[in-house]
């Protein structure tokens, strides 16, 4: 059986728009040819192959393809639901995501305190001398020794508690200096 010149005509623009859609790869079915067929003539367009490629845009959710083109993927990837789970895993990172946040709020909250109770804590170191009096010169210079402490561990990274005990320990022994120097007399 031999095909007439025109339907071979007909043909020969179809396969030049299938040529234009590369990659994508439409299947050779009597329902892809009669849907475009229908749209030529809805439309009062000539078999031309400018006129198939647009039949063929138009129709891209209707006919059978054997590749997908990417508008036809990216129309379905934008219009499918989102699977249930991954809204799931987005609200338990999500979640995650504000624990740990107010975790290092805490945290930063906590070490705040900690460096403000060190700061008191030096502030109110007052030594004694020989005289029963406020021993200023020593007073500045440990204060000023236990700020340099607290700025330099703070740099590195050290929790403040630390920092706190380390502090405490020598304001202690510092008074336990002063106590000791003022029995000598």
């Amino acid at each position: 059986m031999s095909i007439s010149p025109e339907v071979q005509q007909v043909l020969d623009q179809l396969n030049v728009a299938q040529k234009r859609i590369l990659p994508a790869k439409m299947v050779d079915s009597p329902a892809n040819g009669l849907a475009l067929s229908k749209y030529i003539h809805e439309n009062n367009l000539a078999p031309t192959a400018e006129n198939f490629y647009a039949a063929i845009n138009a129709l891209v959710t209707q006919l059978a393809w054997a590749v997908k083109p990417a508008k036809l993927l990216a129309q379905e990837q934008n219009e499918r639901p989102r699977n249930q789970n991954d809204a799931l895993k987005d609200a338990s990172a999500f979640e995650a995501k504000v624990k740990a946040g107010e975790v290092a709020d805490a945290h930063a909250k906590a070490e705040a305190k900690s460096e403000k109770d060190i700061l008191a804590l030096i502030s109110t170191f007052f030594p004694i001398s020989k005289r029963g009096q406020l021993d200023h010169a020593k007073q500045s210079e440990v204060q000023k020794l236990l700020r340099n402490y607290v700025a330099k561990e703070k740099s590195r990274g050290v929790a403040m508690k630390d920092i706190q005990v380390t502090v405490s320990a020598e304001i202690r022994r510092q008074y336990e200096v002063c106590e000791k120097s003022n029995e000598r007399v």
